[in-house]
């Protein structure tokens, strides 16, 4: 792949990126923060926190560039936190679905959030009605960009990488594509777990059966997507060590991790075609 990190100045920035062609990223915090916090950053800084798709473009790029001139990679390696999110229903049918969307940089994103992390700090759920104007515009958001899949059946599931003309299992599938944005960026994270000597990548998320007993009817689970590092710091500072190839699209909000802000030359992820 053709993309490059430069580091000669802040923001970075990363050419040759699929999609994209340009990304620019700011520094990772300086600490570990919760959500909740970096939404607040990003808010004053006036530039959106990462979405996966980023985070799988930024481990890609600090990775060659390591393996390349053995400089740092800026705790990209380590647990993310991202302005992903997985909104799950029922449609008007009855079936279950979920619904991928990056929160948008704004005040009605950091009153969603502080919603978030209050209930999961103390072990609740947060339920929102389906009347609800901001979750509904989120779901409609994730409508148009045709980034919504039915609910697993069962969990969890691990996606070969194994580099094929067409793509990998990984990248061509249509779970992992939608929480990615792309089937190219989705391929980028799995160029990369090769690279890390990985033979899948595996992907957890809610199933059928969880939601019937979590997500009362005409109500929206919401829930934060994650990405796993080699280590992160839950609620009581204590340091949990996971694999870096784990994509978590049921995590909790009171988990903190590591932080950062990003830019691009096209809007933040682009619809995909079917």
């Amino acid at each position: 792949m053709a993309i490059e990190l430069t580091v000669n100045k802040f923001p970075y920035t990363i050419t040759g990126v699929p999609v994209y062609e340009t990304l620019q990223a700011t520094r990772s915090s300086y600490e570990r923060m919760s959500h909740l916090s970096a939404f607040e950053s990003g808010l004053k800084r006036g530039v959106p926190l990462q979405s996966l798709g980023d985070c799988f473009i930024l481990r890609y790029a600090f990775d060659k560039r390591y393996l390349k001139d053995g400089l740092g990679i800026d705790h990209s390696h380590e647990y993310q936190v991202l302005s992903t999110v997985v909104l799950s229903f029922r449609d008007q049918k009855g079936r279950w679905k979920s619904g991928v969307v990056e929160l948008p940089n704004d005040k009605r994103s950091l009153a969603l959030v502080r919603d978030w992390y209050d209930t999961h700090s103390v072990g609740q759920e947060l339920l929102k009605p389906c009347s609800d104007a901001f979750i509904d515009g989120l779901v409609q958001t994730a409508a148009r960009d045709k980034r919504v899949v039915p609910v697993l059946k069962k969990n969890s599931f691990e996606f070969s990488v194994k580099e094929k003309k067409s793509g990998s299992a990984y990248s061509m599938n249509p779970r992992v594509i939608t929480l990615a944005g792309h089937p190219k960026i989705a391929e980028v994270h799995a160029a990369y777990l090769r690279s890390n000597g990985y033979d899948s990548g595996p992907l957890w998320d809610i199933t059928e059966d969880e939601l019937v007993s979590r997500c009362p009817k005409d109500m929206v689970l919401c829930r934060p997507v994650g990405l796993d590092g080699t280590e992160y710091s839950g609620p009581d500072n204590y340091e949990y060590y996971n694999d870096i190839i784990i994509v978590n699209a049921d995590d909790n909000y009171y988990n903190c991790g590591w932080a950062r802000w990003v830019v691009h030359d096209v809007p933040k992820i682009p619809r995909v075609s079917k």
